[in-house]
């Protein structure tokens, strides 16, 4: 109901009920609803995200599309579940990226310095061209079909595994910058030493004139200049450039002093031990600490003792090849004796003999030779050796020469040496009383009708096994009683 006013306006009229629960609804029911709502929806994204982070570490998959293709998971997730799903997936997947690019990282150093033993990286960005082609490969490569929730994953483990690569490697190329200078300097001292190989006092030619130097100042100059050098160029410290210059000196030293060696030179061994101990910088200071300092002193010693050994071995190294000399051109002319002789060309079996006979000749020479010490290189020693060669190749000769058939055999040193062989059949008697006996009996023996007989007998008593070797035997007394002139082997 209206009611009067003094206003001369409009009229004043009641509030309407439908308005005031529209007012109420929008002041106090819709901030409930909407806050309701949000609540929710939290808690449905919430259960995605666990649910999905379940499935990720369950399946061993690498993606979402990979797991569905696998049968690992059936492909009716939601949009933002696959979403959750890859980019946990992308992350993982970030320790296999890393290891592999750390691989291969090593593989490209590897490669470049097999290519070039000097090969450097100076300022990184050989590095950065190959880290940067590396992952654009990977990503369009090996990731082409993953989705850009799994690349997005991935990408922040990449920038991290990336940070720690670089670090790595420049620590590398560091060390390495490091590792070729003081290779270089190595170099450098080695060759100082090399051409400072001159013994104080020592004389030299040159040109057809003798010159006597000290030691040259080539090695001096090279330690003293490289020594400033170092720690400019390289990051060297003192200690570290010492020990340089001392690993290069031993390595020269090491060249030289080879026990045994027909190429060594001790003297060039010594002449480098001096350089370094004598060397002094201006400021009074040498090479040495005291462990390196102990170490050299042990050097020295060895070295001393290795020269004399060395020595000593060399002495006895060509007293052999003058022996073994010696004896292959004795051995030789006994074969000769035996091959090339009148009576050779009657044996069959004259090279056989000739053969055993030097073999015999060889052994029994390079013993004696041992065992009495005596040296070829010295003049009264080698006539020692010169005659009793001459006896024992006579000696051998005749043993062969009163051999044939199966009594031809490879000397036996052992019976030699207790001269059981040598003297069996050499020393048989004279069987018969005169040459025609010795025919009568040939002819006995030939005779296959007649049993024994002097030649069977002998033959029989002495360990022979051919009639020749017995009849040679017996030829041989004959012809010193002079019973025998001219050949009768025919």
């Amino acid at each position: 109901m209206g009611y009067q006013s003094t206003f001369s306006g409009a009229p004043q009229v009641g509030r309407s009920p439908l308005r005031d629960l529209a007012t109420t609804l929008q002041n106090y029911a819709t901030p409930a609803l909407n806050a309701y709502a949000d609540y929710k929806g939290e808690q449905i994204t919430e259960k995605t995200d666990r649910d999905a982070l379940v499935k990720a570490r369950e399946t061993e998959a690498k993606s979402y599309a990979d797991a569905v293709a696998k049968g690992q998971l059936d492909g009716t997730q939601s949009p933002y579940w696959q979403s959750v799903y890859d980019n946990i997936k992308g992350k993982n997947h970030g320790i296999q990226f890393s290891t592999q690019k750390g691989l291969a990282m090593n593989n490209w150093i590897n490669s470049n310095i097999a290519a070039d033993s000097e090969w450097e990286d100076k300022d990184g960005s050989l590095f950065n061209e190959w880290s940067t082609k590396y992952d654009v490969d990977y990503f369009n490569t090996a990731l082409e079909k993953e989705s850009n929730f799994f690349k997005k994953g991935l990408n922040g483990v990449v920038t991290s595994a990336n940070a720690n690569l670089s670090s790595s490697y420049t620590s590398f190329i560091q060390q390495r910058q490091k590792d070729v200078l003081s290779k270089n300097l190595e170099n450098v001292i080695v060759d100082s030493l090399e051409n400072s190989i001159f013994m104080e006092g020592a004389s030299y030619t040159d040109e057809g004139k003798t010159t006597t130097t000290g030691i040259t100042n080539n090695f001096i100059e090279t330690i003293t200049t490289e020594g400033a050098n170092a720690k400019l160029i390289a990051g060297l410290t003192g200690d570290e450039f010492n020990a340089i210059a001392l690993s290069a000196a031993q390595s020269v030293i090491e060249k030289y002093a080879v026990k045994g060696s027909p190429d060594a030179n001790y003297d060039a061994a010594f002449s480098i031990l001096n350089q370094v101990k004598n060397y002094k910088r201006s400021n009074g200071s040498n090479l040495f600490n005291a462990k390196t300092s102990k170490e050299w002193a042990e050097l020295e010693q060895e070295l001393y003792s290795e020269s004399e050994a060395h020595d000593n071995l060399m002495q006895a190294r060509r007293s052999e090849i003058l022996s073994v000399e010696f004896v292959n051109d004795q051995k030789n002319l006994l074969i000769n004796d035996m091959t090339g002789g009148p009576m050779a060309k009657y044996d069959p079996k004259a090279q056989l003999k000739g053969n055993f006979a030097g073999d015999a000749f060889n052994q029994i020479m390079i013993d004696y030779i041992k065992e009495t010490g005596l040296d070829p290189d010295d003049e009264y020693d080698m006539t020692r050796i010169r005659t009793f060669s001459n006896s024992l190749r006579q000696e051998i000769k005749n043993y062969y020469d009163i051999r044939f058939g199966e009594d031809i055999a490879p000397f036996n040193l052992g019976e030699y040496k207790s001269k059981k062989e040598s003297e069996r059949i050499a020393n048989i008697p004279l069987m018969f009383s005169s040459y025609e006996e010795a025919q009568l009996q040939l002819e006995l023996f030939n005779d296959d009708t007649v049993k024994g007989g002097a030649i069977r007998d002998a033959m029989e008593l002495y360990g022979i096994k051919d009639p020749m070797t017995f009849l040679m035997q017996q030829e041989l007394l004959m012809r010193k009683l002079g019973w025998i002139k001219g050949t009768t082997t025919e």
